[in-house]
């Protein structure tokens, strides 16, 4: 038996390679108003530069043998309890490879790239047993699993923080701040390093520079 791979609600598809390019790429160029004009802060994407960039596609892993489980609710004596979203999320994710498709493509035609034609891909079963039949409860010794690693991600914690500046909802992270490309309306208060701050990238060490030099400029006007 291949090993369980859980695919909880957190997270999305995106696109392999979009006419050549890393799909990561048009991540980076796209802006947050641009994929989520209502700055809900969208989930996660799977993507993978492993082999020079592919696919990393649940229906396909699926294919080749992983096993896909909903999102974990506990465990208890050695079994898990698995919720029954897995369809759900999949769903989820194809909606998000198509919507970031559409608006990589829409990027490219304003930027005015030349991009060769997309890859063609063999159709992959839509279908998956894991869905219509899903795996609800797993005796992680009798299934022979030796290794569980836990990436569960992390959620914020700004309750140090008492200013009227967060949003009456909760995202997955946590408490919400509400403001424009790390700007909040209390004079002096900022942020910088969160995810979707205004790109994807401004959570990662390759691009807060941006965003910590387009903050710099406001907080010295």
């Amino acid at each position: 038996m291949s090993q369980p791979l859980p695919y909880g609600s957190a997270a999305t598809s995106a696109r392999r390679r979009l006419s050549g390019d890393q799909a990561s790429s048009f991540t980076s160029a796209l802006k947050s108003t641009q994929l989520f004009p209502q700055r809900e802060e969208p989930p996660p994407r799977l993507l993978t530069g492993v082999g020079g960039g592919h696919d990393l596609n649940l229906r396909q892993l699926a294919a080749d043998g992983v096993v896909l489980l909903g999102r974990v609710l506990g465990g208890q004596d050695g079994r898990l309890t698995i919720a029954n979203d897995l369809g759900e999320n999949l769903a989820r994710g194809d909606a998000s490879l198509v919507d970031f498709t559409r608006q990589a493509d829409d990027y490219a035609a304003l930027q005015g790239l030349e991009l060769p034609p997309r890859e063609v891909r063999t159709k992959i079963l839509r279908t998956l047993k894991q869905v219509t039949d899903p795996i609800l409860t797993l005796d992680i010794a009798a299934e022979s699993i030796s290794t569980i690693i836990w990436a569960n991600g992390f959620h914020y914690d700004f309750d140090w923080i008492n200013l009227p500046i967060f949003a009456n909802r909760t995202s997955s992270s946590g408490r919400a701040p509400v403001h424009r490309r790390g700007i909040t309306a209390i004079s002096g208060a900022y942020f910088l390093g969160l995810p979707w701050l205004y790109k994807l990238k401004s959570a990662f060490l390759n691009g807060v520079g941006e965003d910590a030099e387009y903050l710099a400029e406001r907080i010295a006007q």
